[in-house]
């Protein structure tokens, strides 16, 4: 159980740097923009509640570093292919049923964010197989 609590922590610590460069390089501007063009759907950036996006980042940190834990990920590097895949894979999943179903987003945005999902997803799940192996004494 502290091998699962800590590790979450160090995923949900690099998340939120993760988050922070990411949200201030591409999808600040991009949800700003999207905002403008449907305000009826889309909050802007500094409207937005972030107690939601900080609960979802910790139970889905709590959440793949349980997965992970019992998949045998003990590696940075064993983490970072696992959690390419699983976000790239949840993503894409995600901007295509976007795409499908709503005006919001075109395909540049959707691929995009895929793509950066799949980055993102590599170093979450990096610290993520990191913590799983220091922490598993």
């Amino acid at each position: 159980m502290k091998k699962v609590l800590l590790t979450t922590l160090v995923v949900v610590i690099a998340g939120f740097v993760m988050f922070a460069v990411g949200g201030a390089l591409y999808y600040m501007d991009a949800m700003a923009e999207m905002a403008a063009a449907f305000p009826d759907a889309v909050k802007n950036p500094s409207d937005a509640d972030m107690t939601m996006g900080i609960a979802n980042m910790i139970v889905i940190s709590l959440l793949t570093t349980i997965s992970f834990d019992r998949m045998g990920i003990s590696t940075a590097a064993s983490g970072a292919k696992a959690g390419a895949w699983f976000m790239g894979l949840l993503f894409l999943a995600f901007n295509t049923q976007m795409l499908a179903m709503y005006n919001t987003m075109d395909l540049n945005f959707a691929v995009l964010d895929t793509a950066i999902s799949a980055v993102m997803g590599a170093v979450l799940g990096a610290a993520c197989g990191f913590g799983l192996g220091k922490f598993s004494n």
